[in-house]
């Protein structure tokens, strides 16, 4: 009886410690989805939000949830060049984020050959079901 409390109660706590999303949140997504036309555009893998793990992708496009505010992403690109052996640098992107808006953020390259890149938000929209909060 003791060991079942212990466990519900451990349960309760782990549950309580997680990230709650309210009726609105936002997403940054390293999709490629709205920049197929720029032939100098990469997709991004987003290493870290804030320094720390961005959490379980989520969504059709698995992107990350996050609380809306400034963030700051650490992201890498994926190279252009056929064969590319070497990785890309990472780049941080510092981001204010809109409340039930999704993010894509792609690496624009200077050039097809070359390893320099920035990071751009090609496309931002609004996230069905989200609900801005009342005030």
């Amino acid at each position: 009886m003791v060991r079942k409390a212990l466990s519900a109660a451990a349960v309760a706590l782990m549950l309580s410690s997680c990230a709650s999303w309210g009726p609105s949140w936002s997403e940054v997504n390293g999709s490629r989805e709205y920049a197929k036309t720029d032939i100098d555009t990469a997709p991004t893998l987003v290493n870290a939000i804030d320094g720390g793990n961005p959490g379980p992708r989520v969504g059709y496009y698995g992107g990350y949830k996050l609380e809306p505010g400034k963030h700051t992403l650490e992201l890498q690109a994926a190279p252009l060049s056929r064969g590319w052996r070497g990785g890309t640098d990472l780049q941080y992107l510092t981001l204010d984020v809109a409340p039930c808006k999704r993010y894509f953020i792609v690496g624009k390259y200077d050039n097809r050959l070359g390893m320099q890149w920035t990071p751009q938000v090609s496309y931002v929209e609004d996230i069905a079901g989200c609900q801005l909060a009342s005030r």
